[in-house]
């Protein structure tokens, strides 16, 4: 069957991505060995042994080309120095007042451009796409950091020195959805208040910037965490929402209303490698009703 395919395949990726990252040796001579086994016996399933053993040395060749680009990629003699940083925001994080700010910077200034991660207490109202210059001490970085290396930030460090920052000169998407989420979360906050309006902007944005101490320990002794971490539920509230109030339109008018949707809120929320994954899946559930298919529960 196709899909049994699909998945064959998708795991001997997997599969040689992981070997190349913690078990090379025993994973390689266990999944080389039953691919030989299969391709001896002249067995039917020849060409899909074939093809696993393929994607096994492209997951394998992907990690360690992947993990050597991201260490080499910043000059070594960066590490441990502080260093004057011109570049544009993408991101801002902030985990409340008791913790500092944190940056999202791409640099243009270097002569290898990186994307790092500052951190600040200087709580100026950045903005994505904002330009900034600065003085800041960037942190030695021995390995890969793969919490960094997953939201593609090279190294990290901590501002020194704040010397300017400036509104952008071009069009940046991801400005007025940072504002928009900003402005929503200021609502419900003003309209409900104090830990459930909190609780709200944890649920519908994965906001949990304002909780404080007491109230983390208590959704994590009560193994309630997870209603505050984006992922399906999210996606499939922005889908419901979104079917019903385009529901007077064609059905593909409202389906495709709703991937749009999805993408705007992937992008708002910060595109998360969870909620992108829940996006894939919800945009799978679109095209599939788009195309006439009926779900399975």
């Amino acid at each position: 069957m196709p899909h049994q395919i699909v998945i064959a395949l998708t795991l001997a990726f997997l599969i040689g991505v992981i070997s190349g990252s913690i078990f090379y040796p025993l994973l390689l001579v266990v999944v080389v060995g039953i691919l030989l086994t299969t391709i001896l016996k002249k067995s039917d399933l020849f060409y899909l042994g074939f093809a696993s053993l393929l994607f096994f040395i492209i997951g394998n060749y992907t990690y360690g080309s992947y993990s050597t680009n991201y260490i080499n990629h910043i000059p070594r003699q960066l590490f441990d120095e502080s260093i004057v940083i011109q570049g544009t925001v993408l991101n801002v994080i902030d985990l409340g007042s008791t913790r500092p700010q944190s940056v999202i910077v791409k640099t243009d200034n270097q002569e290898t451009n990186f994307t790092t991660q500052l951190e600040t207490w200087d709580r100026k109202n950045f903005l994505p796409g904002d330009t900034i210059e600065a003085i800041a001490h960037v942190d030695q970085l021995d390995e890969v950091d793969y919490w960094l290396a997953q939201n593609h930030i090279h190294v990290y460090g901590t501002i020194t020195n704040l010397s300017n920052v400036s509104n952008p000169s071009e069009l940046n998407i991801y400005r007025p959805l940072y504002i928009l989420k900003n402005w929503i979360e200021q609502k419900i906050s003003n309209y409900i208040g104090g830990v459930e309006g909190d609780l709200i902007n944890g649920i519908l944005l994965g906001t949990r910037t304002k909780f404080n101490q007491e109230f983390k320990d208590q959704m994590s002794h009560s193994g309630t965490t997870h209603i505050v971490a984006l992922s399906g539920f999210n996606i499939s509230l922005v889908i419901i929402f979104l079917v019903a109030v385009l529901g007077w339109m064609p059905k593909r008018i409202k389906l495709a209303g709703a991937g749009i949707a999805i993408l705007i809120f992937i992008i708002m929320t910060g595109l998360s490698s969870s909620v992108v994954r829940a996006a894939v899946m919800g945009w799978v559930v679109l095209l599939g009703q788009s195309m006439g298919r009926k779900l399975h529960y």
